[in-house]
């Protein structure tokens, strides 16, 4: 089975696969501190470059939940932060 994890950064978040160390399936990422509000940067690497995608939402829990999304349709099962 695949399996994801996600690792936090400053600015940004992290999914990766948890076998392959070096391959991103997607991220977070955070606009710059001075744009209010805040917009989070939902982008996924992972499947064919046809279906990746760069979505800009309010929140990160519906950022995390669009990424999660697609790597599950993937096959990928998010392990527990």
């Amino acid at each position: 089975m695949l399996t994801a994890h996600w690792e936090q950064g400053y600015r940004t978040h992290g999914l990766w696969d948890s076998v392959q160390p070096n391959k991103r399936l997607g991220g977070i990422g955070l606009s710059p501190s001075h744009i209010k509000p805040l917009i989070y940067t939902a982008f996924v690497e992972v499947g064919p470059p046809s279906e990746q995608f760069t979505r800009q939402v309010f929140s990160l829990r519906q950022a995390k939940k669009l990424v999660e999304a697609y790597c599950r349709q993937q096959g990928y099962q998010i392990l527990p932060e």
